[in-house]
C-alpha cells in the first residue's frame, strides 16, 4: 500500500527522469515543517539533490532546525511557473507549469558526514571544489539531508 495519495490528474504526471531533470535544473524549494504549535512552517531553501536525498544547510539554532529535531517528517517542494495560458472564458484560463513534491523524514548529521555533505553541497551550488572547513566552520552550520520516501511531479506541457 501506497502511504501517499496518487496524482488525480495522472495525464500531467511526470515521469521519474523528468522529475529527475527538473530538481537538477533548479536550486531553490520550500521545505514544510511542522512548529512547535502544531502549525506548518514553510521557509524557502537552496539545495543539493544527491543519490536520491536533499541535502539542506541553515544555522545551527532556528525553529526550522527545532522542527526537524521535535518531527523529522517534511515536506520539499520546487516548482516553476512558466505562464498563463488565456482561454475565451476566464473559467478556461490554464498555467503551464512544473512542480515536485517530496515527502520524508530529516535530520542533522555531524562529524565525518557532515563535514562531506556540506562539501558536495559548497561543490554543487558554487560549481568549485572548496579547500575544507575549519572547525569553527563547521559549529556555525547545521547540515541536514532528506531522505526521500515519496516524491511525485506534475506539469501542465498546454
Amino acid at each position: 500500500m501506497i502511504p501517499w495519495r496518487r496524482m488525480r490528474r495522472s495525464d500531467r504526471e511526470m515521469s521519474d527522469e523528468e522529475i529527475e531533470a527538473f530538481i537538477k535544473e533548479n536550486k531553490v524549494g520550500r521545505l514544510g515543517t511542522i512548529n512547535a504549535r502544531g502549525y506548518p512552517y514553510v521557509i524557502p531553501l537552496n539545495y543539493v539533490y544527491d543519490e536520491g536525498r536533499f541535502i539542506f544547510h541553515c544555522a545551527p539554532v532556528g525553529e526550522k532546525l527545532d522542527n526537524i529535531l521535535a518531527d523529522p517528517r517534511v515536506c520539499f517542494e520546487i516548482d516553476s511557473f512558466t505562464k498563463i495560458i488565456p482561454g475565451e472564458k476566464p473559467c478556461n484560463y490554464t498555467v503551464q507549469y512544473r512542480s515536485v513534491v517530496a515527502f520524508g523524514k530529516a535530520f542533522v548529521v555531524e562529524g565525518l558526514e557532515k563535514k562531506m555533505l556540506l562539501e558536495r553541497f559548497v561543490e554543487s551550488i558554487t560549481g568549485r571544489k572548496p579547500q575544507g572547513f575549519t572547525e569553527e566552520e563547521l559549529q556555525r552550520v547545521a547540515v541536514i539531508p532528506m531522505e526521500v520516501e515519496w516524491m511525485t511531479g506534475k506539469q501542465n506541457r498546454v
